[in-house]
């Protein structure tokens, strides 16, 4: 997220300090990964000064951010007393104690590392094209996000792939915390279709994010300025700021095809086999919790739309694998232990499992056949029911899509 102005900014006793050392004890966890050196060799190149990082409370929504103005990275105070005991809970303590006990500063790091290099990005582009801050005062471009979020998430792929027991932890619901959750958010709803997960991250800027545009309707907007300033112009015969617009409309133009160039080969160079590879990872963990719904969508999507071709023979041989162990698994677990399961976690079960087998070719389980109908028909007078008394539109959107699903099963 990038923020253009803050008013966070009174300093405290150790805000310069803990800068520094917070910057290197990310930098030592980051470059342990091939992302976070990628990524560091870019920034490195162009001769910026990393943003400093400032701990501030903020309102609740807000885990972190970046304000161009300041080239400074907050992150929310109010978030980071979850990792020590602190008998005081204000910044200049909170601040005070992250500088000097080594033991707190390495847990918050371990876990908001991956959200810091999201910011990082974000620092990274308004160096690199800097008239989309100067010259648009929404300047959050949407297309900023497909970058700052791709490069989170390959990041945290390898970080997750060293941790597996955090992993586990996670998906059985034994371990959560607030950078942890605002990763997986991302991680775990990966599409090998690189235009859905564009498609997701703008769906959630536009619909839940103010300040937020693409960059076509950024162009439009300074296309749109620059006819008005024009009028003025030549009404009044000062045509000096006219032609200023008319050059940083073209510097504009020419940043939004350099980033497009950009954005289009990161994503060609990096995305099939990063993809291919981390909904594998999560198909086999989610496997092992026995997170039957997560697997069978992972690793049947996975299989569905991966080029065999484009994979080691292995490696497709072993996500078919995965695959057919997953459908196995998962028609056992619903035959033991449906009597005990409501009907929304058992349509749930059955549902993923019917579209599993329709994204992979694979015949529905004939012994289940009969407990699908059964419970579908439950399930669709279940979810008329909670029509009725939902006011949550993203929950009503939900139940209608799964009422559609189960009437139109075949």
């Amino acid at each position: 997220m990038i923020m253009v102005f803050t008013l966070n900014s009174a300093a405290y006793r150790y805000d310069k300090a803990l800068s520094k050392k917070l910057k290197n004890d990310f930098s030592a966890v980051i470059l342990q990964t091939k992302t976070g050196e990628n990524f560091y060799e870019r920034f490195k190149k162009i001769g910026a000064e990393f943003p400093e990082i400032l701990i501030r409370k903020d309102k609740p929504s807000r885990l972190a951010y970046y304000v161009m103005e300041e080239n400074k990275i907050y992150f929310n105070s109010s978030y980071i007393t979850e990792f020590f005991t602190a008998k005081e809970n204000k910044d200049p303590k909170i601040i005070e104690i992250l500088y000097t006990r080594k033991d707190a500063r390495e847990e918050f790091v371990k876990f908001a590392d991956a959200l810091y290099l999201h910011e990082l990005v974000h620092a990274l582009q308004t160096k690199l094209y800097p008239n989309y801050r100067r010259d648009i005062p929404q300047g959050n471009m949407i297309e900023f996000e497909y970058e700052a979020f791709f490069t989170e998430d390959m990041y945290f792929h390898e970080k997750m792939k060293n941790n597996r027991k955090l992993m586990k932890d996670f998906l059985d619901l034994k371990y959560d915390d607030p950078y942890l959750s605002h990763n997986m958010s991302s991680y775990l709803n990966l599409s090998l279709d690189i235009d859905n997960y564009r498609g997701n991250i703008r769906k959630m800027y536009e619909e839940g994010k103010g300040d937020y545009l693409s960059m076509g309707r950024a162009e439009e907007i300074q296309k749109s300025k620059l006819e008005d300033s024009k009028i003025i112009a030549y009404a009044s015969g000062n045509v000096s700021p006219y032609i200023r617009k008319t050059t940083g409309l073209a510097i504009i133009q020419m940043q939004k095809e350099e980033y497009e160039r950009f954005i289009d080969k990161f994503y060609n160079e990096f995305w099939p086999a990063f993809s291919f590879e981390a909904l594998l990872y999560i198909g086999e963990v989610a496997l092992e919790v026995k997170n039957y719904p997560l697997a069978l969508n992972c690793l049947a999507t996975n299989e569905e739309t991966c080029k065999e071709n484009k994979v080691k023979k292995e490696d497709f041989q072993k996500l078919k694998t995965e695959g057919a162990v997953a459908i196995l698994e998962t028609t056992g677990f619903i035959l033991d232990k449906n009597e005990d399961m409501d009907i929304e976690i058992l349509s749930g079960h059955i549902k993923a499992l019917d579209e599993a087998c329709k994204k992979t070719g694979r015949l529905f389980p004939k012994k289940l056949k009969e407990l699908r109908e059964k419970t579908y028909k439950k399930a669709i007078k279940h979810y008329f029911g909670k029509i009725d008394e939902e006011k949550d539109s993203e929950n009503i959107k939900r139940y209608k899509e799964n009422i559609d699903f189960f009437i139109n099963f075949k």
